[in-house]
């Protein structure tokens, strides 16, 4: 008789998983760690996950989701570029801002082998829908002509470290803060 998978646990699992990889890297992720922070026995982890790559895999694929669902909520399709770029863009960065785990979660696996390619997909979801955001802008000449993976990673960059900044130097992102990182970010991809 199998066992019916309590989502609880699998959230705690998940939330151990993220802050042993935000404190000892991916490559540090044990499972005996992650079930003891999660406060199971060991073997308890594996009528979950049975090893590691299930549960990196699973971990990403959902949290990819719910990055991509932050970032377009409140961005109507039909809104005009400058309004929807400015939405996307502050959620993406208040998403990384209030997420740091999941932000070095998302580094750490990213070019990790530990990726399926069915994660992977979840990932080209994301960069699809705001790549062809930024492409239609590119056409448009409303942004810089250049490839849409270099703005995409200008942009992306430029957020990541202004949220280790903040974070490192224990410094809250206010709304001032917000305003001159977004008018930096825009000023770096318009035409």
């Amino acid at each position: 008789m199998s066992r019916t998978k309590e989502p609880a646990k699998i959230e705690a699992l998940y939330g151990a998983a993220l802050s042993l990889v935000m404190k000892n890297g991916l490559t540090g992720l044990k499972m005996a760690d992650v079930a003891k922070l999660a406060g199971m026995a060991t073997g308890t982890i594996y009528l979950y996950f049975d090893k590691k790559e299930v549960l990196v895999n699973q971990l990403y694929t959902k949290l990819k989701k719910m990055e991509l669902d932050y970032l377009l909520k409140d961005a109507a399709p039909d809104e005009g570029f400058f309004v929807r770029f400015k939405i996307i863009w502050t959620n993406y960065l208040m998403f990384n801002y209030m997420h740091p785990e999941i932000m070095i979660f998302f580094e750490q696996t990213y070019r990790s082998p530990i990726l399926q390619e069915e994660s992977m997909k979840t990932s080209d979801e994301f960069s699809q829908i705001l790549g062809g955001i930024l492409e239609t802008a590119r056409q448009q000449h409303i942004i810089v002509d250049c490839g849409v993976e270099v703005i995409f990673a200008q942009l992306m960059g430029a957020v990541h470290e202004l949220v280790k900044y903040h974070i490192d130097q224990n410094i809250t992102l206010t709304e001032a803060h917000q305003a001159q990182y977004f008018e930096m970010a825009w000023g770096s991809i318009r035409r």
